[in-house]
């Protein structure tokens, strides 16, 4: 499926099409529809609507769209070949071949693979990498480097978020004071210290959003009406790491190792 210039948030946005691509990216994931022929219960049905799925748009992507796909930059053609008219009897040729793939795969399921990531990423990748692993298994070096690439970037754009921000300014706060509780009004002075313009100004709501968020829990302090977070040193530790903070603010016995890498002796050669 190839979806081409569509808007998936803010006003006009198509929010059928944006549930439907939250739901393509795992197997088992269903969709809702209401169908209007139907009476009663019976009106709503459910749909099974994993696949590859490619979206090309010019519009920025929500959060938790784009935390479903893997984005690639479209290039300008070069290529005056790629313009051409499509050759409808090569096309047929290729359609009939993928059809025989598929019915003699039908029944065979797919054997289990070592993870190739983690988290959301390697759910993304189950199905490329069991694919490839089928057709192509030549290639795996190469797709596990592609993914590193992406890894990496990924964990770049992490630590440059405002999560990232909050973090470090805890971290700071925490060699500084030398105490567990920091007030709300505290992160958000850290990190509203160089945000001259107004509408850059982060709100108390804000901080208080992304510390739930990121696992903090609220509470008053001892002894006053004021609102903060008891910094929990595992918790703390456990997100510098999320966010490739680790270097900077702990100690060298302290860092920890990434519980998966790429870099080790598994990768196949």
């Amino acid at each position: 499926l190839v979806i081409d210039e569509i808007k998936l948030w803010g006003r006009e946005a198509n929010e059928q099409v944006a549930n439907l691509i939250k739901s393509r990216y795992k197997k088992g994931l269903k969709v809702s529809r209401v169908n209007l022929l139907k009476e009663g219960e019976d009106q709503v049905e459910y749909f099974d609507v994993f696949g590859p799925l490619v979206i090309c748009t010019t519009e920025p992507l929500p959060d938790i769209i784009e935390s479903r796909c893997l984005t690639f930059l479209m290039k300008e053609n070069i290529e005056p070949d790629v313009e051409k008219t499509i050759d409808e009897e090569h096309a047929q040729k290729l359609r009939n071949l993928l059809t025989i793939f598929r019915l003699n795969q039908l029944d065979k399921g797919f054997e289990e693979k070592e993870k190739v990531a983690r988290r959301r990423l390697n759910e993304i990748l189950i199905p490329l990498h069991r694919c490839l692993m089928l057709v192509a298994p030549d290639k795996e070096k190469e797709f596990k480097t592609t993914i590193k690439e992406i890894e990496k970037i990924r964990k770049e754009e992490a630590g440059l978020s405002l999560e990232a921000e909050i973090i470090e300014a805890i971290t700071e706060y925490q060699k500084d004071e030398k105490r567990s509780f920091i007030l709300t009004a505290e992160i958000q002075n850290r990190l509203n210290e160089g945000r001259e313009a107004i509408r850059d100004q982060i709100t108390a709501w804000k901080v208080a959003s992304l510390m739930k968020k990121l696992g903090f829990i609220k509470r008053r302090e001892r002894g006053s009406q004021k609102r903060g977070y008891d910094i929990k040193s595992e918790l703390l530790k456990d997100l510098q790491v999320k966010f490739d903070l680790e270097k900077k603010v702990l100690n060298p016995e302290d860092q920890v190792e990434p519980e998966f890498n790429l870099n080790n002796e598994n990768m196949t050669e």
